[in-house]
């Protein structure tokens, strides 16, 4: 079956025509889906724009390297991860980013958040699970919002399954209690 996708994929990378066609379908298709994730990292819509502009680069330069062994969306999602990661590990966010702006920004940014996440999730879920460290809340994103499996995620995250499957643990033990307090404020 994958062979099948790396046959399909390569021709249509192969020509010029096609390819340019198929990566605009690739930027229709998951460009949104990218935004909420890496917003979901950086909590910065500019940012996040900028980190998808980043990936959509790299997957047109790189696209004829897709060898079809995993979806072309686990294999986006995986590049836009890493940009972000990278992005939160770089020394320009240390350094112009402190802490304590951090937080304002997050709660400022509030009305973006509202933006980038459709009505599927409610107001106060949203403010809970962006409250989870990112470990977690990267799964949680993955499996409930972007509906993907944990294998999925294992291979996007490039951790073992078994680590998926204990973080999603983990993020719902830590999800309750905040919930619970939000509900509370809530009613």
């Amino acid at each position: 079956m994958n062979a099948g996708k790396k046959i399909s994929i390569q021709s249509k990378v192969d020509h010029p025509d096609e390819r340019e066609d198929y990566f605009k379908q690739v930027m229709e298709d998951y460009g949104t889906e990218l935004l909420k994730l890496a917003y979901s990292y950086v909590k910065n819509q500019e940012t996040a724009k900028d980190l998808v502009q980043s990936t959509f680069v790299s997957v047109y330069l790189n696209l004829s390297s897709f060898n079809g062994e995993a979806s072309i969306k686990t294999w986006l999602y995986r590049i836009t991860a890493n940009k972000c990661k990278d992005h939160l590990r770089s020394a320009y966010v240390r350094r112009v980013f402190p802490v304590h702006q951090m937080k304002e920004s997050l709660h400022n940014e509030n009305q973006t958040e509202t933006a980038l996440m459709d009505g599927e999730l409610s107001e106060w879920l949203k403010a809970c699970i962006f409250k989870l460290p990112v470990k977690y809340r990267e799964v949680i994103m993955f499996y409930y919002y972007q509906e993907l499996s944990a294998a999925d995620i294992a291979e996007v995250l490039d951790i073992p399954e078994s680590t998926v499957r204990t973080r999603l643990d983990r993020a719902r033990k830590k999800l309750a209690p905040l919930i619970k307090e939000e509900e509370l404020f809530y009613d």
